[in-house]
């Protein structure tokens, strides 16, 4: 069985929105991918949804990018995997969509347009 028809069978199964990671040989194919935070010739640091991972070789080149897949070419060497936790997942969610109180301001009676801070 040739190499490649293994690979294209695994890959069938592998379209579940969860962070996966598939080396064999000189190809790699992560799914689940949010963003390609770096792209050399040495190592691509992606982020999905359960946190980051990075792939180290060297000369490394992006095959195809669709579909929050990414395969990628080259002679890899390793693999890091940094998960955050779902806590700090939820409480940057939360953070990032509130709004700051900003003071509210108001014109001045008689004041032509003159603003004066409320007190808070």
């Amino acid at each position: 069985m040739r190499e490649d028809s293994v690979i294209n069978e695994i890959l069938g199964d592998f379209g579940v929105k969860v962070p996966r990671v598939l080396i064999s040989g000189s190809r790699a194919v992560v799914d689940s991918v949010k963003k390609i935070y770096v792209l050399s010739c040495d190592v691509v640091t992606l982020e999905t949804p359960e946190g980051y991972i990075s792939i180290l070789g060297d000369d490394i080149c992006v095959e195809t990018l669709c579909d929050e897949r990414i395969e990628l070419c080259g002679s890899f060497r390793g693999v890091e995997i940094i998960r955050q936790e779902k806590k700090k997942l939820r409480q940057d969610r939360g953070e990032a969509g509130k709004q700051k109180d900003v003071p509210l301001l108001e014109k001045e009676a008689g004041g032509h347009g003159k603003v004066r801070r409320l007190e808070e």
